[in-house]
This record gives C-alpha cells, structure tokens and sequence, in this order.
C-alpha cells in the first residue's frame, strides 16, 4: 500500500503543466513523431526516416507508437511517467531480492532521486535503459541458481537494454558483474572454476548485443576513449591542462550536487547534504547497513565519478549520470533494520519522507510555472505557416545551467502543431532519423553561428550573425529581454507574446504568407 501511494506521489508534478521544462525531451519526441508521418511531403523535404539497429532505439519504437494515437504533449507524459515508474519499481524490486524484504525507506528515497538532473537533461532513452537494467538485474539475482532459465530471461532482457540505451547495457553489466565476482568472494571455499563458469554466463547475455553494437555505426563514431589522451596532450601543448581539469571538477561537481533537480539549486544542495547526513546517521546508528555483496559496485561507480570520460561513442555528457547510477545502487544495497523495532529508522524514514514531500512540492511548483509559458508559446507559433525553417537563438551550455528559461526546448513542437522544419537530434549514430536539404543548410549555418558567438553569449550579436544567411524562415527568441541592442536590418517582429518573440528573416525567399 504504502509502495502504491508513494508511486502515485512520484507522477504528481506531471499534472502541473501541459509542458514538462525537461532541455533535450522534446526533440525526442518531435522525432517520434516526423517518423510517424514521414509520408507527409512537407517532412520529406527536410526529414529522412534512417531505420537501423542502434543501441538508443527504445523509446523510438514506443513513440512513434504512441503519437500516432495521442498529442505530442500527452505522449511525452506518458514517456516521462512511465520511465519514472520502471525506475522506481525496478529498483524496489532489486532491493527485494537483494535483501529477502522491503525496504521502508527506499520509496520516499527513489521518489526524491526520480526527478534527476539527467531528466532535466531530457535523457529518456538513458533513463529508461537504466530502470530496465535494475529490472533485469533483479530477475538475474531471482533466478540466478536456475542457470538455463536465467541465462535466458536475462539474454533477452539485456537485448531490450540494449536497444533501450547503449550506456545502460554497460552499465548493467558492470552491475551483475560486480554482483558476481561478490557473492564468488564471499564464499569460504573460492574455486575459479566457479567463478569462469558465471563469467561465462553473463558473457552469454553479452553476445548478442555486443555483435550488433560492433556492426552498429555508433562503434564508429567520435568520441571513443582514445580521444581522451590526444585531448591531454593538446591541452598540455597549448598549456590549458590545469584549467581544464578544474573545469571538469568543477562541472562534475555541479552534476554531483544537482543529483536531484528542482527549481532552486540551493534546495539541490541542500538534498544531497540532508540525505548524506540522514544515511551516515543510519550507518552510525546501525540501523542501517550495506550488504556485503553489493560493496564492490558502490565502489566501482564511486571512483567511476571520477575516471568517466565526458564522451563515448559519440554519446555526451556520459560523466554527468554516473552520480545518479551511484546513488541508484546504493539506494537498493542498502538494508534497514525493522522500522517499529529501530527508533533511528523511524527517523530515518520519516526524515526521507519530509524530504521526498518538500522535493515534489517544489517540482510541481516549478513545473506549474510553465503553464503560462507555454500559452505563449502556443500564442507565438501560431504565425508560422506550413513548411517554414524555424531556428532558435539559444545557446544549449546557458541553457542547463537553470531549472527556469527553458522555454526553447519547446520549439520542436511546432513541427507537429505548424508542419515546420526544426533542427532535432538526427546523428546517425544514435538516431535513427537524418535531417536532409534546406534544413540541413540551415543547421549548418546556425552551428557556425553559435561557434562564433559563443564567448560573447548575447543573443544580439547571434541575431545579427545568423541574419547574413537566408537559409531560415524564422527565428525564435525564448528571452527578448536578453536583447541589448537594436534588431538589424534583415529582421522584422512577427509576434511578440510574454516573454517570447518570433523574428521574420527578410532575407528569406519569400516563400510563405502570414
């Protein structure tokens, strides 16, 4: 029961907006729905459908599903709320099975690790792949003594991983192999015979998806591991190394504090401190321990916080989630005492709650403030006729940086809601999608664009730059008050509404009437 209401407390901020602030999310879910109408011929002049065995294809598979029968809008909550629930039961299960019984601190702790920084990253496929990865994990340490049935049903769960999310198959794998290599360890009699065995068995389940990452083009793509020592020596040539390293300590601390995401960073900071504070009070008080076999892992992700590279396979920003994974696997290792027996855990528990309470007050209310953002933007889209190249004047490091002032991340919607073309993430080897003619021209022209502006970060100036292309029909400005200077010549005001403004480029060939 009190499992069933803590699950209904996770979903509440979902119905505090039409629109959830989430940076990267609704380019996702604009895709879902280009390849679901990619008949259309409007799509077709920009969009290409790139069907292929990609280890990020999850969610794909599921979206276009679903935007062929619900809105965008409504698709993304029902995407958000279900990888919250397979994240949240998935680890409630794993933590069953690990310690024989429940946990009652654990839903209050998953409910306040559930809207992470890595969602409001937008990381869905991720976060799915990872809730999968605790579910398979769970069904490994259930069936494990059954050797074929297991070897089975976890073969063909860490396929679906896989296809979920590349990062999230390893990661399982790093799990269930540290599970492993624990429970041979803590035997009195150690044979290696044993231990090869279960090696072998988990590399069984490794097979497949392994052969098709390898024939796959994401194996190709940039940012493999040996790019790390050639950015070391460039960084000692130019002599930057030392300001580099800061720089990731620095972010890496940043993703480490912001485990938890909500609308005010402090409060951020303050979560992390508070449930360090109420677990080492639980591990002082011995009303909490760590089971044995489950050691290994926490110290592996541990000094994964450190030693993970920013960049993978052309995945980015892989460092930023180990935190979350981290808190994740200690949250289901570790075992309470009985809670009407420990004082401490009642304390604990109720300190968890109070907590849990106060981070999805702040959510929602976060959240809920986006209602009236987005009847803006609805407002202000509005003009954009059928078949327009719509650009944004954003720049994606400020971007994350806030809770607040994600209204840009919204602007994919209008290729379902207007028929326009806008830039989304069609890299070929993680999407299976491919932005093609006059939008693929414009992607490139803004590209250069923010990499000439960037240091400057004034919209101005981006306005004005990107004004010297005739590539774009439409640019969409998320904070007009960010504009310091007179708008140049090239540029006229379509709409302005709250605190969004639609920008006409007049050098565009005047293809389209408003």
């Amino acid at each position: 029961m009190i499992i069933s209401v803590w699950a209904l407390i996770l979903l509440v901020p979902l119905a505090f907006s039409p629109v959830i602030p989430s940076i990267d999310l609704y380019s996702h879910i604009a895709r879902y729905w280009v390849l679901a109408n990619i008949d259309d011929p409007v799509l077709q002049e920009n969009y290409r459908s790139a069907w292929a065995i990609l280890p990020n294809l999850g969610l794909d598979l599921i979206g276009v599903i679903l935007v062929s029968v619900v809105s965008p809008e409504i698709t993304t909550k029902i995407i958000v709320g279900g990888v919250l629930l397979i994240q949240y039961f998935g680890a409630l299960y794993a933590s069953r099975l690990l310690s024989g019984k429940d946990n009652p601190n654990l839903p209050p702790l998953l409910c306040i690790l559930a809207y992470s920084y890595i969602l409001g990253w937008g990381f869905s496929n991720f976060l799915f792949g990872l809730g999968l990865a605790f579910w398979n994990f769970a069904l490994w340490v259930r069936f494990r003594k059954r050797v074929f049935l297991a070897t089975m049903i976890c073969s063909m769960g860490a396929f679906v991983v896989f296809l979920a999310h590349g990062l999230a198959f390893a990661l399982y794998g790093l799990i269930v192999g540290c599970y492993e290599l624990s429970r041979w360890y803590l035997k009195r009699t150690r044979h290696l015979e044993d231990l090869a065995s279960r090696t072998a068995l988990l590399g069984a389940q490794a097979l497949i998806p392994a052969s098709l990452f390898f024939l796959s083009k994401t194996s190709d793509a940039e940012g493999q591991t040996g790019g790390i020592a050639a950015s070391i020596d460039q960084h000692m040539a130019a002599g930057s190394l030392i300001d580099r390293l800061f720089d990731l300590f620095a972010h890496r601390s940043e993703s480490f504090f912001r485990l938890a995401e909500g609308p005010y960073l402090a409060l951020d900071v303050v979560t992390v401190l508070c449930l360090a504070g109420l677990l080492t009070y639980g591990l002082t008080k011995k009303a909490l321990r760590i089971l044995p076999v489950q050691m290994l892992a926490i110290g592996l992700f541990t000094v994964l916080l450190v030693l993970t590279p920013p960049n993978l396979f052309g995945v980015g920003y892989i460092a930023d989630r180990i935190p979350l994974v981290l808190a994740l696997v200690f949250s289901i290792s570790q075992i309470s005492q009985p809670y009407r027996a420990n004082k401490a855990v009642r304390h604990i528990t109720l300190g968890l709650s109070l907590l849990a309470v106060i981070r999805i007050g702040t959510v929602s209310y976060g959240y809920s403030k986006y209602s009236e953002t987005y009847r803006d933007f609805v407002e202000i889209t509005r003009y954009i006729p059928t078949g327009s190249i719509v650009l944004d004047t954003s720049y994606p490091s400020k971007s994350r940086k806030t809770f607040a002032d994600r209204c840009n991340s919204f602007l994919p919607l209008v290729i379902a809601s207007r028929k326009a073309a806008v830039p989304i993430f069609a890299y070929p080897s993680q999407q299976p999608i491919a932005v093609i003619g006059p939008l693929r021209r414009a992607v490139t022209d803004r590209k250069e664009t923010i990499a000439r502006t960037h240091d400057s970060q004034d919209v101005s100036t981006t306005i004005e730059a990107l004004t010297t292309y005739d590539t774009f029909d439409f640019l969409f400005v998320c904070d007009h008050k960010r504009i310091k200077k007179p708008l140049p010549n090239g540029v006229s005001v379509v709409a302005i509404s709250g605190q969004m403004l639609l920008l006409r480029n007049e050098g565009r060939v005047n293809r389209h009437s408003i």
